[in-house]
């Protein structure tokens, strides 16, 4: 009898595991899949930043891609992802000023 509820303890102990770990797995994905992230480019000859695949900017900076150094214009083009609003702030402040 012991035996018994022994291993219907083991076995549940594992099985309560499994489904803990599932959870955590699910909720991880969920949150990467959910993130927040910007991109920084060109928009109308200024830059601008758009959040995750809009097309549309939420924010257009004063600033004029063509006066920026070549590297920036490149990189502008391309897009820049950014992954935190602190992040960002940053990045608007070192192309405002």
């Amino acid at each position: 009898m012991k035996k018994i509820i022994l291993n219907f303890v083991i076995s549940a102990a594992i099985i309560l595991t499994g489904m803990f770990l599932s959870i955590l797995i699910f909720k991880n994905a969920d949150q990467t899949t959910q993130q927040d992230y910007y991109t920084v480019k060109e928009y109308q000859g200024k830059v601008a930043v758009f959040e995750k695949d809009s097309e549309n900017p939420m924010d257009v900076l004063d600033v004029y891609v063509a006066q920026l150094p070549e590297t920036d214009r490149t990189q502008l083009h391309d897009g820049i992802i950014i992954e935190t609003k602190e992040k960002l702030a940053r990045l608007i402040e070192d192309y405002d000023g």
